[in-house]
């Protein structure tokens, strides 16, 4: 059986990534055994990027569980010694810190999909084993805030997840020239509109009034709906009508473009949800298909199975020939 294994990381330029375990597959915990990883979006600075891999272990027949570990090593360099210079070859370096921080293996037939077993995409552990959103969050939020960048993924051909915009340029250019956006969904609270988006207006405006009358010259129609960021209960209380209301201005032949501060954990959301309560993909489907072109997306499981009861209690099975 096939076994696919994803990781959504920071992971630098030039830098080689594999996983390791104790089947003899995937070296039994040596790294000269270890699997390579393929980057799906390759390593940009400052930015993550996706890696995944197949391995067939039928042969060895399909173990209950098993343990393993992802590590990453950086470029070759040169070194020089007695005889002259040679090739260097970096250390492994292994996420989390022990075996106490090993990834379980089980079988789970909710993450078949086409015949192969999807793990969970995992985020890469730190020295205390964990993964944090705020971590996450805030390193890609200063970068794109330090640098003003506008920063936006193609999701659907009529569905786009992105940051803020920064200044009137990323919605007069980028939105409506290069995404041929005609509907915005933001998830930003008040303050972050201030924070955030204040280069858009001009100096001493209010800027959501300012914003929102930038979209309507544009021609495009503008959707507000001010959720707390980073806030699980938050995303649980904003899916179902979210959705919704995305469905809606699909079936009405908008091409949206969905944000929050960074396009990371609101909007991820929302998009999760539309993929999962309207289009009916299973969690591992979307998880995969969402770090497969956005691989800094927080995807809130919590939060997305939370609400999809509410959902279907209140719209029911929607239509999707749009």
């Amino acid at each position: 059986m096939k076994i696919r294994f994803g990781l959504a990381a920071f992971i630098e330029e030039g830098y080689s990534v594999a996983v390791v375990g104790s089947l003899s597959a995937l070296g039994s915990w040596n790294p000269d055994g270890s699997l390579p990883l393929h980057p799906v979006i390759p390593p940009k600075a400052k930015e993550p990027s996706f890696w995944t891999c197949d391995v067939d272990l039928f042969g060895e027949g399909l173990p209950d569980r098993f343990q393993y570990k992802f590590i990453r090593q950086g470029p070759i360099g040169k070194g020089s010694d007695e005889k002259g210079e040679e090739d260097v070859v970096p250390q492994w370096e292994w996420e989390g810190c022990g075996e106490g921080h090993n990834r379980t293996w089980e079988y789970q037939q909710d993450n078949i999909l086409g015949g192969v077993h999807c793990n969970p995409v995992a985020r890469w552990q730190d020295k205390a084993g964990e993964t944090s959103e705020f971590d996450l969050t805030t390193r890609f939020f200063f970068y794109l805030s330090d640098n003003q960048l506008f920063h936006y993924s193609e999701i659907l051909d009529n569905v786009w997840l992105g940051s803020c915009p920064r200044t009137a340029e990323h919605i007069t250019k980028d939105m409506k020239q290069v995404m041929g956006t005609t509907a915005v969904m933001n998830f930003q609270m008040d303050y972050d509109l201030w924070n955030n988006s204040a280069d858009c207006c001009p100096q001493g405006a209010d800027v959501p009034r300012y914003i929102y009358e930038v979209y309507r010259q544009n021609g495009i129609s503008y959707v507000w709906m001010p959720t707390a960021d980073m806030s699980t209960e938050g995303r649980i209380k904003l899916l179902p009508q979210a959705v919704y209301v995305l469905h809606g201005l699909l079936r009405s032949g908008h091409n949206v473009y969905v944000h929050c501060n960074a396009g990371i954990g609101r909007s991820v959301a929302v998009v999760c949800g539309y993929l999962m309560y309207v289009l009916g993909w299973s969690f591992r489907k979307m998880q995969y298909y969402l770090c497969s072109r956005r691989p800094v997306s927080y995807i809130d499981e919590v939060a997305l199975n939370a609400a999809e009861k509410d959902f279907a209690a209140k719209f029911g099975r929607l239509p999707v020939e749009y």
